[in-house]
């Protein structure tokens, strides 16, 4: 097994942004050994196509190609696979739909006007630098209570954050404002009724996709209740300064029992270093370390 270092954790605290790359996936062949990658997507097994999604790291284009064939795949296949395989495909999906030159530019806007992040902003532009890629296969992960145990929490934020993502896209296709449209599901997550986004014409797929990434962000808060995981220990964890990165998620939610997370003062990491600079940080997400 290898590591994958390509999952990136934006903390921003006192203008500093510390990047983490942590996840475990397997060493495979090339798939560009096969002269037509569109028949091996189809034609390869479900396990092949998670084990193949590191020798597309970097290309957006191939990922979400492998993305779109496993959400097409009977998903009990998925729900066979490893924690660390599966741990692979949420990196594969936050990789894809939360690109880093864009949250490179939002936060370096919320920096040097002192302000918190922006996600009407962080939206537009997410929106506007990325392909539409179906996350049926990160949903039926995310909704796998042993991967919500143990998976690393900053695959699991960052994985349910590009399922908003794609909500969002699938619900601005045809010219609908994006900034009325996060309100929407922002106002809806906050008054615990998701389902009242039917109302306001949301596609029932969409509202069952926002109900995982609501649920998700619940576990990392520890609200879930009703015997789920409670991950509010590792996600106090992921703070730096008057930044709180566990809270990443359900700050683009709106969720409840969040604080918000400011852009500015100084900080350290929880070893008490010198945080990265977001120009540091970018550089190591995009030479992929």
């Amino acid at each position: 097994m290898a590591r994958l270092q390509n999952i990136f954790l934006p903390i921003i605290s006192a203008g500093t942004l510390l990047c983490v790359f942590s996840c475990e996936v397997f060493t495979t062949p090339l798939i560009t050994r096969v002269r037509d990658e569109s028949g091996y997507v189809q034609s390869a097994s479900t396990k092949e196509l998670v084990e193949s999604l590191d020798s597309f790291t970097g290309d957006s284009d191939r990922t979400a190609a492998v993305l779109t064939e496993l959400s097409k795949r009977n998903q009990s296949e998925i729900e066979k696979l490893s924690v660390a395989a599966k741990e692979s495909v949420l990196a594969a999906a936050a990789d894809t739909l939360l690109p880093v030159n864009v949250l490179t530019t939002t936060v370096n806007e919320a920096l040097a006007a002192g302000s918190n992040i922006d996600f009407t902003s962080l939206s537009d532009g997410l929106l506007g630098s990325t392909i539409q890629v179906p996350t049926g296969a990160v949903e039926t992960i995310l909704n796998d209570t042993q991967v919500l145990e143990s998976a690393d929490a900053y695959i699991l934020s960052l994985s349910a954050a590009a399922v908003v993502v794609s909500v969002l896209q699938q619900e601005t296709t045809g010219g609908k404002n994006v900034a009325d449209t996060l309100q929407q599901i922002q106002t809806a997550v906050k008054s615990g009724s998701v389902d009242s986004l039917t109302q306001e014409g949301f596609a029932p797929e969409s509202i069952t996709s926002l109900k995982t990434a609501v649920h998700t962000g619940s576990v990392l808060l520890g609200i879930a209740g009703d015997g789920e995981p409670n991950r509010r220990a590792d996600t106090d964890k992921l703070s730096f300064g008057d930044f709180k990165f566990g809270t990443f998620l359900n700050d683009f939610l709106g969720q409840d029992d969040v604080s918000g997370n400011s852009a500015t003062g100084a900080g350290t990491d929880a070893d008490g270093n010198n945080a990265s600079t977001i120009g540091q940080w970018a550089e190591t997400r995009e030479a992929g370390i």
